[in-house]
């Protein structure tokens, strides 16, 4: 098995139904390239650094199963509010309120003050049409998430401040180049999948420090 998050997973629930199984991984750190990494080679236990952020949410389920085996799920930290931060500092949050799903995130949804109505009203629209075409469309992995806001004709204000943000954030990618699938997972799944899926967690510790259970397994 390699030593990306896939390869760590399979080897996970593999060595728990009993198997023995061998990593193998080119690179001195486990997680490929969602881990840490020593800032000076020469001292591996000195400074490190995440090569992403790689955020999770709620509705990462596989990935919070992994963490789960591995015994470090108390390491990530959830939070309910999302912000977005503009231009000169001002900060909007996305946030749950009381109304049920699908309308938990409206209030503060309609409060973003980045966005004017009219971009809301198309935001909504292009949502909705995610929902459905994550649904019952086959070829999303044909073509990048970008791609396909583009065809939507998305504002440029709208993909800079909303929709860039959230798949960078959640997928390490850029949405030119990251593919609809995963991207349409992101918001079909999280923003509304239920009313906490969208909740952002981030790791406590360095990432490799997440995986160091895996390589002792």
């Amino acid at each position: 098995m390699g030593g990306g998050l896939a390869g760590l997973s399979a080897a996970t629930a593999l060595a728990e139904a009993g198997f023995e199984v061998d990593l193998h991984e080119a690179r001195p750190f486990l997680g490929g390239r969602a881990t840490s990494y020593p800032v000076h080679p020469s001292e591996p236990e000195g400074e490190r650094i995440d090569n992403c952020q790689h955020v999770l949410l709620r509705c990462c389920d596989n990935l919070l199963d992994f963490y789960r085996r591995l015994g470090v799920e108390d390491k990530i930290r959830f939070y309910k509010a999302i912000h977005f931060v503009r231009p000169g500092g001002a900060v909007d949050t996305l946030e749950r309120g009381p109304l049920p799903k699908p309308l938990h995130l409206a209030g503060s949804f309609l409060r973003l003050g980045f966005l004017s109505l009219g971009e809301k009203i198309a935001l909504i629209r292009d949502l909705r049409a995610i929902e459905g075409e994550y649904a019952r469309r086959g070829d999303l992995d044909s073509f990048t998430f970008g791609e396909w806001l583009r065809n939507r004709g998305v504002s440029e204000n709208v993909y800079k401040r909303f929709w860039e943000p959230i798949v960078v954030s959640a997928l390490n990618e850029d949405p030119e180049i990251a593919s609809a699938k995963p991207a349409f997972q992101v918001f079909a799944e999280g923003l509304m999948g239920t009313r906490t899926s969208y909740e952002m967690g981030v790791p406590a510790v360095p990432l490799a420090d997440l995986y160091a259970a895996a390589g002792k397994a």
